[in-house]
């Protein structure tokens, strides 16, 4: 009996230890996310109340978690000692490739690299982590060779999706993505958004020749410091994500003209029309179409901006990146024209840029594009919710400033834009 006691007491103390370690690791990962970095935003947090909803949701899932299928299912693996490997010295080596293995859509085991995804904390310093999956080149899937699964910041998974769908749905060159749940080493980690990088291959997919990719961002870590971060004053804020192959990857020329051409279009009628056969009116306005429907503007003059150069043509035009369809203020107002950078802000001058993207609009709507999507995405509610009742981690995290939308609402806000729009 004195032995049995011992036991229990190890037993005990082990478990008290494991969980202390556990919640120190999370600690301090959110400590060095937070506060160590520069440009980010901090998120408050009750810690005892974090950690309290997690063991009350480990808890619910284990006895209310169903076992039927789902979303899409991706299994990858990643051993102890990688995901240590990844956590080491944050955020130093979340984006050093480790070994893994995913299983692909022909159920073989293949061999990938894996990494964390995302700057901003909120993807890796949780329990829930985005990840960025890279195969081999001989090994493809589906000819991406990057795949992205990006933790959902808020509850409303469906807002996080759409947005692609109706970007690709409007006939612009759009990542192909999906909500699918992802398993890691067998266990469910929740729903994530399975996105395709932007890349080389994402243009040769779609049938653009290898041309300039430029990614403009300005926000968490990649804030350039004492340097004005308007990205369409300075193309020396910009990246290239694929090189156009006749030039030389410092090569920035096409972009440095474009903005020296939108910086006198501010001032010059010769100028303005110079930028429309770069910045083509139909190619933009049909952008801001997609925003319009969408009702975010995220892509703006420091942030989520992803622009298509092509030498070959003289023209470049936006790419949709990291929005959120559907959000709104209080006053759940629907906003038709507003410019979410300096080029858009100038081209809401242009009353033929205004009819354009009217006329893109009206199609969009005659088409009911938006009544169409809202009956497909209420099909998928029932494996949202299967998903969701095997996820530990679904609360949110750190994103009190975006008002969430339960999914099924959002789908009535689909309905609301359309209405809208029809009678504007």
């Amino acid at each position: 009996m004195h032995f049995r006691r011992i036991h229990w007491v190890l037993v005990t103390i082990l478990i008290t230890l494991g969980g202390a370690a556990a919640i120190w690791g999370e600690l301090y990962s959110m400590w060095r996310g937070q506060y160590t970095l520069m440009n980010v935003g901090r998120n408050k947090q009750n810690l005892i109340e974090f950690n309290a909803n997690k063991v009350v949701e480990k808890i619910t899932r284990l006895f209310f978690g169903q076992n039927d299928q789902g979303l899409p299912a991706v299994r990858l693996y990643i051993s102890q000692q990688s995901q240590a490997n990844l956590m080491k010295d944050l955020p130093d080596n979340i984006k050093r490739w480790q070994g893994g293995h995913l299983i692909y859509p022909d159920g073989k085991l293949q061999n990938v690299k894996v990494r964390h995804r995302g700057d901003n904390p909120v993807n890796w310093a949780y329990s829930k982590k985005s990840w960025r999956v890279k195969t081999t080149k001989k090994r493809l899937i589906d000819r991406v060779r990057r795949i992205n699964y990006i933790v959902p910041q808020t509850e409303d998974y469906l807002a996080h999706f759409l947005d692609y769908e109706i970007h690709r749905r409007m006939g612009l060159p759009t990542p192909d993505a999906r909500l699918i749940e992802l398993f890691i080493n067998d266990q469910s980690n929740g729903i994530y958004l399975e996105l395709e990088q932007l890349d080389e291959n994402f243009l040769r997919r779609r049938n653009i020749m290898p041309v300039n990719l430029y990614k403009g961002e300005q926000q968490n870590n990649q804030r350039q410091l004492m340097i004005d971060p308007n990205l369409f004053g300075n193309p020396r804020l910009w990246k290239k994500q694929s090189n156009f192959n006749q030039l030389s990857e410092d090569n920035f020329s096409d972009l440095v003209n474009f903005l020296r051409v939108l910086k006198d279009a501010q001032i010059s009628d010769t100028a303005f029309e110079n930028l429309t056969e770069i910045a083509r009116i139909e190619n933009w306005a049909r952008f801001a179409a997609f925003q319009t429907l969408v009702q975010s503007w995220g892509n703006n003059d420091y942030h989520n901006m992803r622009l298509v150069s092509d030498p070959w043509k003289g023209t470049i035009f936006p790419i949709v990146h990291d929005t959120s369809a559907f959000l709104w203020g209080d006053d759940e107002k629907f906003i038709f024209d507003k410019g979410a950078n300096t080029l858009q802000i100038l081209y809401n001058q242009s009353s033929y840029f205004l009819l354009t993207k009217h006329q893109i609009l009206k199609r969009i709507i005659d088409e009911k594009l938006l009544l169409r999507l809202a009956e497909e995405m209420g099909k998928l509610l029932p494996a949202l919710r299967i998903s969701e009742s095997r996820d530990e981690n679904h609360h949110v995290i750190g994103a009190e400033n975006l008002r969430e939308v339960p999914n099924d609402r959002l789908l009535g806000r689909m309905r609301f834009v359309h209405n809208t729009s029809s009678k504007a």
